[in-house]
């Protein structure tokens, strides 16, 4: 149990108001409802509390209580300046408040006056150099780019234009698509046809890789036909494979009974190191009666076989037995 506490004394000393039920006698008030003491200011008995308690009840003040009664800038009382409240910050914090006062208009004036200031005392600074004279007016001076009107104007030009249709993809020749349906038979004609069509597009954009995987099943498929072991042949030469290139170029030839392909085979040899073979393909390049671009090729690669022996005078003779003086050149002559 909690200790018991005293009883509170009343008026006259004694427990309970002096009287019977805790009530004051009669003809007698309590204190605590009698006039303020002397002097006319509330003391610790009589009038209003001090020392922060609140009136007639003997407790400390609490803080909601001092809010009521104001602050002290808020009385009529006080001697403070009372705080300016703009209705447009009222809500924001003190760190806003602030940055809003350093954003005020400064009495220096504005960054367009500092601005036309200096260009005065800059004008002014050039007339006394000038002798106290303005400046001369110098026109402008413009520099007519042709050449960069010109590409403007066909920029626009093409941006104006229609947009040019695809071109339609590059068929396979009429012989070649009867070759390979032959030799591919009726169920595989259509797919191998559209694959040699794919490695031949694939062959002319220099994906010599992307050829040589569409290529190797077609040989497996139809291996009689002279224009896929051809296109084969060729690619392998591309890639550096001179032993495989050689296989399919010898039976790509076999098949067309032409010499197209010997200056390509000479090449191959000549990697090789073979140079044997390489003059044996050309007398039977001459003997075959291959065209003139044919001939120009082959002489080339003898040309080359030969200077890789260290016979750079033979070399040189045979370049200049080969058509050099023609009014007309085409591009197997500017290759001499």
């Amino acid at each position: 149990m909690p200790p018991r506490q005293p009883p509170r004394r009343g008026a006259g000393g004694k427990p309970g108001g002096g009287g019977r039920g805790g009530k004051p006698p009669a003809g007698r008030s309590d204190r605590r409802d009698g006039p303020p003491a002397r002097g006319g200011k509330p003391g610790a008995r009589g009038g209003a509390p001090s020392g922060g308690r609140s009136g007639g009840t003997g407790r400390p003040e609490k803080r909601t209580e001092r809010s009521a009664r104001g602050r002290p800038g808020e009385t009529e009382g006080s001697n403070r300046p009372k705080k300016h409240q703009d209705e447009r910050t009222k809500a924001w914090g003190g760190v806003a408040k602030r940055g809003v006062g350093k954003l005020k208009p400064s009495s220096a004036g504005t960054a367009s006056d500092a601005w036309r200031k200096a260009a005065k005392e800059s004008d002014q600074r050039e007339r006394n150099r000038m002798g106290g004279k303005q400046a001369e007016w110098q026109p402008e001076e413009w520099i007519d780019a042709g050449p960069v009107r010109d590409e403007a104007r066909k920029a626009v030009e093409r941006g104006e234009q229609a947009p040019r249709r695809p071109r339609p993809p590059r068929q396979l020749p009429e012989d070649v698509r009867s070759e390979v349906a032959r030799e591919a038979g009726p169920a595989w004609a259509g797919r191998v046809q559209d694959r040699l069509q794919d490695a031949a597009r694939a062959f002319e954009r220099e994906r010599y890789r992307d050829a040589l995987k569409l290529l190797g099943p077609l040989s497996e498929r139809a291996p009689g036909s002279a224009a896929v072991r051809e296109l084969h042949g060729l690619t392998l030469y591309r890639l550096g494979r001179w032993r495989a290139a050689i296989k399919e170029l010898e039976v790509a030839e076999l098949l067309s009974g032409s010499v197209d392909h010997h200056p390509v085979l000479m090449d191959c040899h000549r990697a090789g190191g073979r140079h044997a073979e390489v003059e044996r393909l050309w007398d039977d390049m001459r003997r075959g009666g291959a065209g003139v671009e044919v001939l120009t090729e082959g002489r080339i690669v003898l040309a080359g076989s030969l200077a890789d022996r260290g016979k750079v005078r033979d070399s040189a003779a045979v370049l200049e037995q080969g058509p050099v003086n023609v009014r007309k050149p085409k591009d197997h002559h500017l290759r001499l």
